[in-house]
């Protein structure tokens, strides 16, 4: 499940779930959290719930956060992090055109690790780009294989953004950020 490019590590797994039934569930509830704002002046063409509705601690979300974080302690060994936690989730929907611009997760020092679970994840839908670093400077690397109901982890201080979405459907993805 750890996945190296460029001397650079990251993780990703498949949360066990019928993610069809667990989409019926969690889509409708996340349609209240729109309404709150349109996203975070990152989030272009698209809504988040970043900072509003803390939905690491919904009921119905419990076992991905448990299953997340179990992960993510695995993944924090690989990369000689200390022992992880949640900190904080949020959900974003990317209608056609919707994406997220380049940044990092670094609100805080504690911030060591983001996982993205791809909720909804049609075809066209945007990629994922992270900038590792290499021997001349860095690459900007496209993430590929994501598949609905997968976990991707990688260091929050890593720059990274979307592609926006080229499908007529929406794409959802909960983020998480984990800290030590």
């Amino acid at each position: 499940m750890i996945e190296i490019i460029n001397n650079t590590k990251f993780y990703r797994t498949k949360f066990p779930c019928n993610i069809t039934e667990f989409q019926n569930l969690m889509l409708p509830k996340f349609e209240a959290t729109y309404e709150q704002q349109e996203g975070p002046i990152l989030c272009k063409n698209g809504y988040s719930a970043y900072d509003s509705h803390h939905i690491e601690q919904w009921p119905e979300l419990q076992e991905l956060m448990n299953f997340i974080t179990e992960h993510a302690n695995i993944y924090a060994k690989e990369i000689d992090f200390d022992p992880v936690r949640i900190g904080y989730a949020w959900n974003n929907k990317y209608p056609t055109g919707g994406h997220i611009l380049p940044h990092r997760h670094t609100k805080h020092e504690r911030i060591s690790i983001t996982a993205v679970f791809y909720l909804k994840l049609p075809e066209n839908s945007g990629d994922l780009f992270v900038r590792i670093p290499n021997n001349d400077g860095y690459d900007d690397v496209k993430i590929t294989g994501s598949v609905e109901g997968e976990v991707f982890m990688h260091r929050s201080d890593l720059l990274h953004w979307t592609t926006p979405n080229q499908s007529i459907e929406e794409k959802t993805v909960i983020v998480t950020d984990i800290i030590q």
